[in-house]
């Protein structure tokens, strides 16, 4: 099996803005520095394990998902249902 770093980064980024979060607010959620999350986002930095299981975490998705991209069990469902909360969020915060 191949590991493809180039869709790997797209989907690491794609989920970032489908979560409408700023590399700077992904970044502080994960605890690391903004330059580390575009490094990784651009392919120069590989991802420690903790680092998958963080970003895992953050955008809801399966570490399956992030490394190769397959679509297990209801990974859509969870996406809207954070574009949901993300959006509720930000009514009640009134931005």
């Amino acid at each position: 099996m191949y590991f493809d770093k180039e869709k790997f980064r797209k989907r690491i980024k794609n989920l970032r803005v489908k979560a409408r979060l700023t590399q700077a607010e992904a970044s502080e959620r994960l605890s690391i520095s903004l330059k580390s999350l575009q490094s990784i986002e651009q392919g120069r930095r590989e991802c420690s394990l903790e680092m998958l299981m963080d970003l895992s975490e953050l955008y809801m998705v399966s570490t399956d998902y992030l490394l190769k991209g397959t679509d297990p069990e209801g990974i859509d469902n969870r996406n809207r249902l954070a574009g949901v909360i993300a959006e509720l969020t930000s009514i009640m915060n009134g931005k």
